[in-house]
């Protein structure tokens, strides 16, 4: 579960696990340095069978908790958000059935990893409404919060952002956009040691934030992971916020 303040300038985020996640991206993932409210599902152990009895346990835990945050949290005025599992996977639509049907109510938006086409959102979006009219909520007021984490995402960003009247937001996803370029760090957020000329990423923001004004959505910079360098934190948000960028995780 997302909660966010991006109209601030600055963006605060609570993350916990929302469903069981079984990618091992290459590269550190935006999940790490994050307060986990739902705890790492056990490894299963047994048959082939047991072990997906137990994962499926596991991830209606989950959920449950998921569910229970949102629909009892006291978030005040704050954005409410889900991060569901990306449809390259198998989980996408498992993800997007238990979390709108368990507390769409109080759910404000879905955020959307790994999107690379405006298909990839109609899909959302037309999930989203049947599940909506499904569940007896109004249909179209939850909204879907975008990332960015390859090359294709990011050339096809300004169909991305046109897509739907539901998305609300465009996010940058540094650690599988790194990966995807093969960029030659591990240090999310930070500029590759060995370019020591401009801003490795500042091409890529400019992208997302162009495709975000030119149809009003907000556009918001990703983790810089070295959670301990404060001072590297200030640096890396001055900037983006003096680029335009509505917020930061």
């Amino acid at each position: 579960v997302v909660i966010e303040e991006t109209l601030s300038g600055a963006l605060t985020s609570l993350f916990g696990q929302a469903a069981v996640t079984q990618e091992q991206p290459a590269v550190p993932e935006e999940g790490e340095g994050e307060t986990d409210t739902g705890g790492e599902p056990a490894a299963p152990t047994g048959t082939a069978a047991e072990q997906a009895a137990a994962l499926l346990d596991d991830a209606d835990t989950l959920f449950a908790e998921a569910d229970a945050a949102l629909t009892d949290g006291d978030w005040g005025s704050k954005t409410r958000v889900v991060r569901v599992n990306d449809w390259t996977t198998s989980w996408t639509y498992g993800d997007v059935i238990s979390v709108v049907e368990g507390a769409g109510a109080d759910l404000d938006c879905l955020m959307l990893p790994k999107v690379q086409s405006a298909e990839h959102v109609v899909a959302l979006d037309l999930l989203l409404s049947q599940v909506e009219r499904s569940a007896g909520l109004d249909v179209g007021r939850i909204g879907i919060e975008a990332q960015i984490e390859n090359a294709l995402g990011l050339v096809n960003g300004d169909a991305i952002a046109a897509a739907s009247r539901r998305v609300e937001t465009i996010i940058f996803g540094p650690a599988d956009f790194m990966a995807s370029l093969n960029m030659r760090s591990l240090v999310v957020g930070e500029q590759p040691a060995g370019y020591d000329v401009g801003d490795a990423y500042h091409y890529i923001l400019m992208r997302i934030l162009m495709a975000a004004r030119a149809y009003d959505k907000q556009a918001i910079d990703g983790p810089y992971l070295q959670i301990k360098d404060l001072d590297g934190y200030r640096r890396v948000a001055g900037r983006s916020a003096e680029l335009g960028v509505d917020g930061k995780w």
